[in-house]
C-alpha cells in the first residue's frame, strides 16, 4: 500500500477495533442488567453437558490458534445431562474460556474439564496456566467491572463483567462458582450444579 492507504488502513483497523469493543461492552452490560433485574428467564432443556464443552471449544478454537496456547477437553465420557438453559451454559463456558485464554501465554494450556460431584450434582469449567491472580484480588473479579490487578500483563482488558455474567447465570440455577488462583500458575473456575439439575438417561428417554 502506498503511505496514505497503509495510515488510513490502520486508522480503520483502530476505529474497527474500538467500535467491536464496545459493542462487546454493551452486550454484557445489558446481559447483567437482565440478570441483576431478575429479566433473564431460564429456558430450560435436557442438555448434554459435554457435547456443549466440544461445540462452544470449536467455536473458540480459533482464538487459541491466534494465541498461541493449546485447548484441552477433560469431560467424563459418563457425563450426565443437565436440566439448564442451553444459551446461559454456553454464555458460562464462552465467558471462562475467554478469560482463560485472555491471561495464558504464548505455550500455555487452558482445559475444560467436566466430571460428576459426589454429591450426585455435576462440576465444570475451565483451567488455565496463565499469569493467575493475586490472593487480594480474587474476590474483586466477581464485582461488576472488578479486574484484577494481572489485567495490567495483557493489551485486551476486556470489559470485568466476564466473570460476573457467569456468577449471576450460575446463580440462576442453584449452582455455585468457586476461583482457586495463584500468581504465576495459573487458575481454576469451577462452576457447581445441583443433584436436581442432573437428568438421568431414562428421564430424557420419557420425555422424547
Amino acid at each position: 500500500f502506498p503511505a496514505n492507504s497503509q495510515k488510513t488502513l490502520e486508522y480503520a483497523e483502530l476505529i474497527h477495533g474500538s467500535g467491536a469493543h464496545l459493542l462487546t461492552l454493551i452486550n454484557d452490560i445489558l446481559d447483567l442488567a437482565k440478570i441483576e433485574a431478575g429479566g433473564w428467564t431460564l429456558s430450560e432443556t435436557d442438555v448434554d453437558l459435554r457435547a456443549a464443552i466440544v461445540n462452544t471449544c470449536a467455536m473458540i478454537r480459533s482464538r487459541t490458534d491466534t494465541a498461541g496456547c493449546k485447548l484441552v477437553v477433560d469431560a467424563d465420557a459418563d457425563i450426565p445431562f443437565i436440566c439448564c438453559d442451553e444459551r446461559a451454559l454456553k454464555q458460562i463456558l464462552l465467558n471462562l474460556l475467554t478469560n482463560a485464554i485472555k491471561f495464558t501465554p504464548r505455550d500455555g494450556r487452558v482445559t475444560v474439564f467436566a466430571h460428576r460431584a459426589d454429591n450426585g450434582g455435576v462440576s465444570f469449567g475451565v483451567a488455565d496456566t496463565g499469569v493467575g491472580i493475586a490472593a487480594d484480588d480474587q474476590q474483586r473479579v466477581f464485582q461488576n467491572f472488578g479486574q484484577g490487578r494481572h489485567d495490567v500483563v495483557t493489551a485486551d482488558k476486556g470489559t470485568g463483567l466476564g466473570l460476573p455474567i457467569v456468577k449471576g447465570l450460575v446463580d440462576a440455577h442453584g449452582g455455585s462458582v468457586e476461583l482457586r488462583s495463584r500468581v504465576g500458575e495459573g487458575t481454576t473456575v469451577t462452576v457447581r450444579l445441583p443433584p436436581e439439575r442432573v437428568r438421568a438417561e431414562r428421564d430424557i428417554r420419557a420425555a422424547s
